[in-house]
């Protein structure tokens, strides 16, 4: 077998792996929900990802012929509940891609509003499903390129807020500016059932990724 995947393929779909469709489309919702105390929820969310990945980290030193976390589960507790890990699992990544491919018709929409959301989703699903299918260099180099757009969107998005706030740039709801940070401060601003509430809209998947759920440990082939 040859190798379809270059360094610079498996470095950039590490690295956009971390970027997920909940930084650009959650992350706003959850902030206008929480106000500054978002930071909490990321923080806590975080807190309990590192934990979990720790423990399977220290699982896999210690049984290194375990590949999946479903190979731990079926052989320390039985074979029917990592069938249904492993079900579940399955499900998740289901219900999660079509979650990606409702993110990509709410997008496109926003250029194109008469565009059926049906329509946009099932062409981009299509195309999508045929870069996966086709080889594993394409993928790579497809992956490639759209982490490549991640990184330069946000990059222009830290410059462009840099800039609005050195130059005062007026919006239609004020000026940007630091002292908005300040002025009126409130850590709870819409009541706390609202903190409790943004814990729906947090990027978990993403922050997952950060610390190698789906590229690394879980989605090793068990042989």
């Amino acid at each position: 077998m040859v190798r379809g995947l270059e360094n610079r393929h498996v470095q950039l779909i590490a690295i956009a792996g971390t970027i997920g469709t909940g930084l650009f489309l959650g992350a706003g919702r959850s902030i206008a929900l929480t106000g500054p105390s978002i930071i909490f929820v990321y923080m806590i969310t975080g807190a309990f990802m590192f934990m979990m990945m720790r423990a399977i980290g220290e699982m896999l030193y210690f049984d290194p012929d375990q590949h999946t976390f479903i190979n731990f589960i079926t052989k320390y507790i039985g074979p029917g509940w990592g069938y249904f890990s492993g079900l579940s699992y399955w499900i998740s990544l289901i219900f999660i891609g079509m979650a990606e491919i409702t993110a990509v018709g709410s997008y496109v929409q926003f250029w194109f509003p008469t565009w059926p959301s049906w329509l946009i989703q099932l062409v981009f699903l299509v195309l999508l499903s045929s870069i996966n299918l086709i080889a594993v260099r394409v993928f790579g180099e497809t992956e490639f390129w759209f982490a490549m757009i991640k990184i330069v969107a946000i990059l222009a998005l830290i410059a462009t807020a840099i800039f609005m706030v050195l130059t005062g740039f007026e919006t239609h709801t004020g000026h940007a500016s630091l002292s908005n940070i300040f002025d009126h401060f409130s850590m709870f601003p819409n009541g706390t059932l609202q903190f409790f509430m943004s814990f729906l809209y947090v990027p978990k998947w993403d922050i997952a990724v950060l610390y190698g759920f789906p590229n690394g440990f879980l989605c090793l082939p068990s042989y």
